[in-house]
């Protein structure tokens, strides 16, 4: 499975993208670096999030949907906790 949840499971109704300057491995860690700073304040907030990554393949056309010019590393999905029981 492509996607890693924090917090159990989260209805997320609102994205975000990490996006990086290019593809290196200095890029990747980057990438994952302000994604666990984004879960860290999403956490406080009280907040969900779901993390997916980006595969090599998908980049080129996610890029193209965001109309930005680096390279997406993760989708991020944001939203409350699902209350269980």
């Amino acid at each position: 499975d492509r996607a890693h949840v924090s917090r159990g499971a989260v209805f997320a109704p609102v994205l975000g993208v990490i996006v990086t300057d290019g593809d290196s491995d200095r890029d990747v860690l980057r990438g994952g670096e302000a994604a666990a700073r984004v879960a860290l304040t999403a956490a406080a907030d009280g907040l969900g999030i779901v993390e997916f990554d980006v595969d090599d393949d998908d980049r080129p056309r996610l890029r193209e949907l965001l109309a930005v010019a680096g390279t997406p590393q993760i989708v991020l999905g944001f939203g409350h906790p699902l209350q269980r029981g």
